[in-house]
């Protein structure tokens, strides 16, 4: 029974990581002109990041106790490409604030805002290969 616990703690929390990072997208979009943009901006972003990880620890502990074989399948590899993006996002807007030279904080800014879009999409493409892998989606 732990197992569904596990999947069912995966799904919510990869569903409201995926949430809190379109919410974070919108807010840098369109609510720059608000003075609150950017510390909501950082907060619902690493709130999001914060629930992924977990979304994902979850499943790679339910694995380990069904199988022991990590990374089998494509939804996998991309929730993996997703982890890996949630570190990276946030990373590359610290040193935005924390770099010198205007030159080199416009291009981290660019970076950053191309990281962000990428995190969303491996997130999309993972919860459309998450919905096949379950069979709740088929061809």
């Amino acid at each position: 029974m732990p197992s569904v616990n596990l999947f069912s703690i995966h799904i919510i929390t990869m569903l409201m990581s995926s949430f809190l990072m379109g919410f974070g997208l919108l807010i840098s979009r369109y609510m720059k002109k608000k003075k609150w943009w950017l510390a909501n901006h950082k907060r619902v972003g690493i709130a999001g990041a914060f629930l992924g990880g977990i979304g994902i620890a979850a499943m790679a502990v339910m694995i380990q106790l069904a199988s022991g074989i990590h990374l089998r399948a494509v939804h996998s590899w991309f929730g993996l490409l997703a982890l890996i993006s949630f570190i990276v996002t946030p990373i590359l807007g610290k040193l935005i604030f924390t770099s010198e030279g205007k030159e080199r904080k416009a291009r981290l800014r660019v970076i950053h805002r191309w990281s962000g879009r990428v995190t969303l999409l491996l997130m999309l493409a993972a919860i459309i290969l998450g919905l096949f892998q379950a069979g709740i989606l088929r061809i």
